[in-house]
């Protein structure tokens, strides 16, 4: 995940649907991605301890770039990248990809939470 929004969001999805064996790692930065990567897959026992690694990213302005960006960052650390978003690789480690919001919107987690609520009362009160 690329940022703590995304951390804790994710994190609080999954105690939500009670997956407990999950674990989260942030990069902090898009650009630490590919370092990040490269730790995981080196950490001894990866291939035998890991069925699924996810990467959540925002789309920030295009979703079409980031996905192929993502892409390109997991075949450099030896992963099999994904065809397309939320279509785990049929390989292991189940490799998938979602970036928020989805489609080609320049859009973030932040933007959906907002959107979802769009329609509340206190949503003036978080626009002032």
């Amino acid at each position: 995940m690329e940022g703590y929004d995304e951390e804790r969001f994710v994190s609080a999805l999954l105690q939500h649907i009670n997956v407990a064996d999950v674990q989260t790692h942030n990069t902090r930065r898009r650009t630490n991605l590919a370092s990040r990567l490269k730790a995981i897959t080196s950490t001894p026992n990866f291939a035998d301890r890991v069925t699924w690694l996810g990467v959540v990213l925002d789309a920030e302005e295009y979703a079409t770039n980031t996905f192929h960006s993502i892409s390109g960052e997991l075949t450099r650390a030896g992963l099999t990248a994904p065809s397309q978003v939320m279509k785990p690789v049929d390989v292991s480690p189940r490799v998938s990809v979602l970036i928020f919001p989805g489609g080609d919107e320049p859009e973030t987690l932040e933007t959906i939470c907002l959107q979802s609520v769009a329609d509340h009362q206190a949503i003036k009160c978080i626009e002032q």
